[in-house]
């Protein structure tokens, strides 16, 4: 027959499991049996029931003071917020140059996983906010514009009109929709006025 043989790291793993309930049931003992009844079960020796609320206060305000030392500790380590540093360091992975993989054949490039790097933050301020701050200062041109025109009393609609197409025809990107060809009767009529003009 085979026996299982224990090792010394099952065997304090249990001794360490039963002494744990036993001094986790003393101690209950400890702090609520009144004194009385374990002097009359010949436990004298003990120490004040202080103790079994103080200790464990005294260990929840050590986590808790722990935990807060070292954030603002963290916090203090932390570069200034218009510092380089918040963005990148040393350990960046700056991209390839372009091109560096030109002389590596197409197919071998298609098999290849591209490495891992860093995007840098132009790019992400160029995908995220791509227009928006062009947008913001059309907007509030506009807005000047107005407020300058209507304090004046000339502002019109065709003009102020006007003006908004032609700062967002500056800012806006071109419309790439093919506009629908006149008719015969349109190129007349709109000959015509010229000619008249």
């Amino acid at each position: 027959m085979c026996s299982p043989s224990l090792g010394s790291q099952e065997v304090y793993g249990f001794v360490g499991w039963i002494v744990t309930f036993i001094a986790y049931f003393a101690y209950l003992a400890w702090a609520f049996v009144p004194e009385a009844w374990l002097e009359a079960i010949g436990i004298t020796y003990y120490p004040d029931k202080y103790w079994a609320i103080a200790v464990p206060a005294w260990l929840l305000a050590a986590i808790f003071f722990t935990l807060l030392i070292y954030a603002f500790g963290s916090m203090a380590m932390n570069p200034p917020l218009d510092s380089r540093q918040t963005f990148t360091d040393s350990y960046a992975l700056e991209p390839a140059p372009w091109g560096s993989d030109a002389g590596v054949p197409m197919e071998e490039r298609h098999k290849r996983c591209p490495p891992i790097f860093d995007i840098p933050l132009s790019e992400v301020n160029r995908v995220l906010y791509h227009g928006a701050a062009a947008k913001a200062a059309v907007e509030l041109r506009l807005s000047k514009a107005a407020a300058a025109a209507a304090s004046e009393g000339v502002a019109e609609e065709q003009g102020a009109e006007g003006k908004r197409h032609s700062f967002e025809s500056r800012i806006a990107p071109p419309n790439l929709t093919p506009e629908p060809e006149a008719t015969p009767a349109q190129r007349r009529s709109a000959s015509a006025g010229r000619l008249k003009g």
